[in-house]
């Protein structure tokens, strides 16, 4: 068949051929990840648990501000943030970069970048100081 162009759409296949398309294979590996399992990330003041702090939906993409002012001066006072991002799916987890900021009163910040894993079942739990506990939670968030 040198020189002659076949038009292999005009080819007669059987029924029940399956035709694998490729032609956008590559972009689908540019789509934006999605996380599997649903949940809240959740900021513990003083201890995880603790009931004091407060909450947000785990989306794909979020932030949060977070911190206490206690009532007497013995104890220290402090400001936090948090941002969230999904990165990718790995084994039955869905992990996240979870970038947080501490900053007490009076003293110097600390601020760090952390790779979370979170299965959907079990709670994930970072702790920063004896101040401060992130977790990320399951449910519906």
């Amino acid at each position: 068949m040198d020189g002659e162009i076949i038009d292999l759409n005009r080819i007669p296949l059987p029924a029940d051929t399956p035709i694998i398309d490729e032609r956008f294979k590559n972009a689908a590996t540019s789509e934006t990840p999605v996380a599997r399992y649903s949940g809240s990330i959740v900021s513990h003041v003083g201890s995880y648990g603790s009931g004091t702090g407060g909450s947000q939906h785990l989306a794909n993409l979020g932030q949060m501000s977070t911190g206490i002012k206690y009532g007497e001066t013995s104890k220290t006072h402090w400001n936090g943030s948090i941002k969230w991002r999904y990165l990718r799916k790995e084994s039955n987890s869905d992990v996240y970069k979870v970038e947080w900021e501490y900053k007490p009163t009076g003293g110097s910040p600390t601020h760090n970048v952390d790779e979370l894993a979170f299965d959907g079942v079990s709670p994930t739990k970072l702790v920063v100081n004896k101040q401060w506990v992130i977790s990320i939670e399951p449910g519906s968030g």
